[in-house]
C-alpha cells in the first residue's frame, strides 16, 4: 500500500542518517530491527 511505501522510505532515511552519523550502537540496533525482519519476510 501507499502508506507502507512511505513508512519504508522514512525508515530508509533514518537508517542512512544513522550510518552517516557513524553511531555504531544505533547502527547495530537499526540493523537488527530493520534488516533482519526484511530478510525473513522475503
Amino acid at each position: 500500500t501507499h502508506e507502507h511505501l512511505i513508512g519504508k522510505l522514512l525508515r530508509d532515511v533514518r537508517y542512512v542518517s544513522i550510518v552517516e552519523a557513524g553511531d555504531d550502537v544505533l547502527r547495530e540496533l537499526v540493523f537488527s530491527r530493520y534488516v533482519v525482519p526484511v530478510s525473513k519476510r522475503s
